[in-house]
């Protein structure tokens, strides 16, 4: 049994999915203080979960499961349904580029946006029950459409904004005219590094729409979209950790 939790998310129903690395998935009803194994077929919540390489669970407004792994694509349980439907490169149809499935996210329309390593962006239209492929002239110039996405953050105005391991991008407008701007430039200007600065690993816009970064080995950043400004915590805040 591993002991590395990946994810944590809550249901409507108070439930608790949790995301294991090598165990698949757990669901803690708090009311009966049980824990269900899903990669046990036997199970009553839901059956068809066969990856335990779990990295991240992500519930919308609908309440619809998506699961991300590291080697087997998606899965997803609808809201209702009692088995989950996996979506990967080979049954596809040529859409998914690669099955590592980090991020999700999801915009006011209801449109769930996927991050991946090795291919990018990915989306899906609950009204079509569409997957898409992001490879738009403007993607692919920052080549959006190849990277290491690890996490992928909407904002208070359907921007996206995309933790990469080759730094910060926000894509606006992507639905009619995407615009695609790196911020990478931005903050690392008042990181005192001689070393190139890359790999964010997560994002959170707070309710005073700022931008939290943190970042693999430099700490964390807070940036203010509006006016560019950013700031480091590091060890003179008492922020210790910088990795």
């Amino acid at each position: 049994y591993s002991k590395s939790v990946t994810a944590i998310v809550q249901d409507n129903q108070g439930r608790f999915w949790f995301g294991i690395a090598d165990g698949g998935i757990d669901v803690y009803n708090s009311k009966t203080q049980k824990f269900t194994h899903l990669l046990n077929q036997d199970n009553l919540i839901a059956n068809g979960l066969s990856s335990s390489d779990v990295i991240t669970v992500f519930i919308d407004s609908k309440q619809n499961v998506w699961v991300g792994t590291w080697n087997s694509g998606l899965f997803l349980l609808k809201d209702g349904e009692k088995k989950f439907k996996n979506i990967q490169v080979k049954n596809s149809n040529g859409v998914f580029k690669s099955n590592r499935i980090m991020s999700f996210a999801e915009d006011s329309e209801g449109t769930i946006w996927i991050g991946s390593f090795l291919s990018g962006l990915y989306s899906y239209s609950p009204s079509t029950n569409n997957f898409v492929h992001h490879q738009e002239l403007a993607l692919r110039e920052q080549y959006i459409d190849s990277k290491n996405i690890r996490k992928v953050l909407v904002d208070h105005a359907d921007n996206l904004w995309l933790g990469t391991r080759t730094g910060l991008f926000k894509i606006s407008n992507i639905k009619k005219n995407p615009k695609v701007e790196s911020y990478n430039a931005l903050i690392s200007k008042d990181l005192d590094t001689s070393t190139k600065f890359n790999v964010i690993t997560t994002i959170l816009e707070d309710r005073n729409k700022n931008i939290w970064i943190g970042t693999d080995g430099y700490g964390l950043c807070q940036l203010n979209p509006k006016n560019n400004v950013t700031k480091w915590y590091n060890t003179y805040d008492n922020f210790i950790h910088q990795s």
